[in-house]
């Protein structure tokens, strides 16, 4: 289960970092919020 929540931070990390580093902002955003999403639903399932 707590995989689910490494995942989810992961998620939520590439958000911020693709405010952080120079590149494909919307790409990098909605790959984000995609794994944050499916990592915190998951967990929360658990």
């Amino acid at each position: 289960m707590w995989q689910n929540w490494i995942i989810g931070l992961l998620g939520t990390w590439l958000i911020v970092a693709s405010f952080i580093i120079d590149g494909n902002l919307i790409n990098q955003l909605v790959v984000g919020i995609a794994v944050a999403i499916l990592g915190f639903w998951k967990a929360i399932q658990g």
